[in-house]
């Protein structure tokens, strides 16, 4: 899925900071940090033992947590280990 954002400079810079110091230039550093934010967020979406989970409910509540259900395809000594969103007719 391709998203197209906008944000003012004031934001791009405060996010920036949060990049690798190798990465170069305002654009690809703030690429860095979202692309960074979203791996984190769909970890904590679907990883339930994962420390970005607690973070992901922080930030959003945890009414999001009734959308998931057990990844029964991935199981650990017959126990599943992460979760998946609950199928919907248009996802």
């Amino acid at each position: 899925m391709r998203l197209q954002i906008e944000i003012d400079r004031e934001t791009a810079l405060k996010l920036a900071v949060l990049s690798l110091p190798e990465v170069r230039g305002l654009r690809p550093k703030v690429l860095f940090v979202i692309q960074q934010l979203i791996d984190h967020a769909q970890q904590g979406v679907y990883r339930p033992g994962a420390w970005e989970r607690g973070w992901v409910s922080q930030a959003f509540g945890d009414e999001w947590l009734e959308e998931l259900m057990p990844d029964t395809s991935r199981l650990v000594n017959g126990q599943p280990i992460f979760d998946r969103p609950i199928p919907t007719i248009d996802g």
